[in-house]
């Protein structure tokens, strides 16, 4: 596995998206910080084990922004309720 493909796997707990994925589909996450969290570690480790500029740190970042602006928005949306 070349150093750039380390953005698919979070150093300290194996996590991917795939894991991410299996843990949505079997409800093993239980709130949404859990979640988040997840989310924000496979993000961390893509910056930390690959080059900044690279195209996988520029997608981690990417990601991430995208994440916290839907986070936003659904807390917008939670609060008119």
């Amino acid at each position: 596995m070349s150093i750039t493909r380390l953005c698919d796997l979070a150093h300290d707990s194996g996590l991917d998206f795939s894991t991410m994925e299996h843990k949505l589909e079997t409800s093993q996450y239980q709130n949404l910080d859990v979640f988040v969290d997840d989310a924000q570690l496979v993000f961390d480790n893509c910056r930390i084990y690959n080059p900044d500029g690279s195209i996988y740190a520029r997608n981690a970042t990417k990601m991430e922004k995208f994440m916290k602006e839907q986070l936003a928005s659904y807390h917008v949306k939670q609060e008119e309720c």
